[in-house]
């Protein structure tokens, strides 16, 4: 078991629509007794010593996953839900007529900021980081690091891909210390069998070969409650400009990005050699089973999550 603040708390993102998988994923089970994947985040957070995690679930989901996590966890594990809703915007504002999309990731830490005190792990309930990644991220929580350092841990893009599709992955910029100089976000990112690249495109639609090596965040953050106070102005100057597009999106990357270019904050990078893998697509599925299945074969995991 590894290092971990008694107060950390595993905080994981789970509100998606699932649009591209086609439904709600982050309940779809996967293991052999019905565990979904975030059961295998969550097993892996308590093996580290969390004791303590809220998810940011839609209003669809809750009851399911309530029952399900009530059903594997039971007295194991303090869980906390809360509802990411459009409608959950600071005061001077109003959700406009006919959204229902939620807000991005950045909105989803918003509105769970109550529910948060001291340091904390972020996720995302459809991606699987693995058990290194979490005793990582703890350990550098376990070492006192500064309420002004974060902490990324950052995936080999190569141990990032999908098979079944193209995905989007934030490019890591680091400096000779390992500390996080910015995000390049890119899109359409693909392994080509024929030139052995993989090619992604800018925010500007360009196409680039990108480094397999890169180093690439997968929205593991190990952080403290000094995110929030920026994260609400943040959030405030986005709606003033965007609250009225029907798809836009308040990224937590972005917050994180601004509080680095002004020095509000560090953020060092924690490189993991985990694989990672998810649920993206509905093809996905296959493989992450099987992924799943071969680490219940080697040991890392029970069977059966409750046992």
């Amino acid at each position: 078991m590894c290092a971990s603040r008694a107060y950390t708390t595993l905080v994981i993102m789970a509100a998606g629509m699932g649009s591209r998988y086609g439904g709600s994923k982050q309940i779809d089970p996967i293991g052999p007794n019905g565990e979904i994947l975030m059961d295998y985040s969550i097993y892996d957070a308590l093996y580290c010593g969390i004791k303590e995690v809220v998810i940011i679930v839609n209003e669809d989901i809750r009851p399911i996953l309530s029952q399900h996590l009530q059903s594997k966890f039971k007295d194991r594990v303090s869980i906390k839900y809360v509802v990411q809703s459009c409608d959950m915007l600071p005061e001077m504002f109003d959700c406009p007529k006919g959204r229902i999309k939620p807000w991005g990731t950045g909105h989803a830490l918003y509105c769970a900021r109550e529910y948060i005190k001291g340091s904390f792990i972020v996720i995302n309930a459809d991606d699987f980081y693995g058990r290194e990644s979490f005793s990582i991220a703890c350990q550098f929580l376990g070492d006192e690091a500064a309420k002004d350092e974060f902490g990324l841990v950052g995936f080999a893009l190569k141990n990032t891909l999908s098979e079944n599709g193209s995905v989007s992955r934030g490019v890591c910029n680091i400096d000779s210390n390992n500390y996080l100089k910015g995000i390049n976000e890119y899109v359409n990112i693909l392994f080509n069998s024929n030139t052995n690249n993989i090619t992604g495109d800018d925010i500007n639609g360009r196409s680039d070969i990108i480094n397999m090596d890169k180093i690439v965040s997968m929205n593991m953050w190990a952080m403290s409650s000094v995110l929030f106070k920026h994260l609400h102005d943040d959030f405030i100057d986005f709606l003033n400009h965007n609250i009225n597009s029907p798809s836009s999106e308040f990224y937590l990357p972005e917050t994180i990005n601004n509080m680095i270019e002004s020095s509000k904050v560090r953020v060092r990078v924690l490189k993991t050699n985990s694989k990672w893998f998810g649920i993206t697509y509905l093809q996905d599925k296959i493989n992450t089973k099987e992924s799943i299945y071969n680490l219940i074969h080697k040991g890392v995991y029970p069977e059966d999550i409750k046992a």
